[in-house]
This record gives C-alpha cells, structure tokens and sequence, in this order.
C-alpha cells in the first residue's frame, strides 16, 4: 500500500497461452490506482475460441505517478449487498451510492468469488453508466457456479476515475 502516491494512468497487457506456449490471446487495457487502494483489474468471459488456456502473464506498462492528493478517490459506497446461487450462477447483487461531488460517467462493480478457505476462484464485473452526485443504483452481477464456492464470501469493489 502507497497511501502517498497514485497512478493516474496505468497501461496493462494480458497475454494467454496454450499447452504449446501460443498466445491464444493479448488484451490490452488502461486503469488507475487511488492511493492506498487495493486494486482488481477483470477480464471476464474470454472467448478463446474452444481453446484451453495453460498460462496467463499479467504486464503493467507505462505508469504515471502522482501524489495521492492530487487525485483524490471516490466517495461510492456499496450497500445491502448479497450473494445467491440460482440454478446454475451465482447472482451478486447490490446497491452503489455516489455520496461524491461528481458525476461519474462509468462506475465498474467486480464480485470477487472465493471458496470456504479464501481462495479466489473467479470474477465477474458489471457497469453503471452515468451515476449522478447522490443517486443510488442497483447492480447485478451473474458469475456461473462452481463446485466449492462459498457465497459468503464474495467481495466487491467499486471502481470510478475521477473525470
């Protein structure tokens, strides 16, 4: 944890392999770090094509550092938040409350699923569009199931950049 310091501007690539070592897939993407803030970066339902994934590597490119206060994190709030198994998911399901100043033109939510000893075993993520200074909305997010899974412990985190 950096609580001085964020990443304003952070470049990533996601490169997944087969058992014969060729790229199936490369992703790229950008994101950013508040300081302090623990950071989850999904990429939920990959479509490889009916290939089988071996390997992934995770590559952080072209940071920008600026000190924490001058990029000063959300104020959303995640509230009566919950996890079912229905059928053959599992639906997290939530409410997010922006108590910012701003209005943020995408709100990402990513559920975190782990099993009974803490173990991550997938993500799933949805967005909010357009989410207004004190406006509540609800969210759901649907992950299949999987043997093991403990709903109960599920996480989420609320992502939102400053515009």
């Amino acid at each position: 944890p950096n609580p001085d310091y964020a990443i304003k501007d952070l470049s990533y690539e996601l490169k997944i392999y087969d058992a014969s070592g060729a790229i199936l897939k490369t992703i790229e993407g950008k994101s950013f770090i508040y300081g302090g803030e623990i950071k989850y970066v999904a990429e939920p339902a990959i479509n490889l094509s009916g290939s089988v994934a071996v390997r992934a590597e995770y590559e952080i490119k072209n940071l920008v550092w600026i000190k924490a206060e001058n990029f000063a994190k959300t104020n959303l709030a995640v509230q009566s938040q919950g996890a079912t198994i229905l059928g053959d998911n599992i639906q997290v399901i939530g409410r997010v409350l922006n108590q910012d100043t701003a209005t943020f033109p995408g709100v990402k939510i990513i559920a975190v699923i782990s099993d009974d000893a803490g173990n991550q075993m997938g993500v799933s993520e949805t967005q909010i569009e357009d989410l207004l200074h004190g406006e509540s909305r609800n969210f759901v997010i649907i992950h299949p199931n999987m043997q093991g899974v403990n709903i109960g412990a599920t996480q989420i985190f609320v992502y939102a950049a400053r515009p």
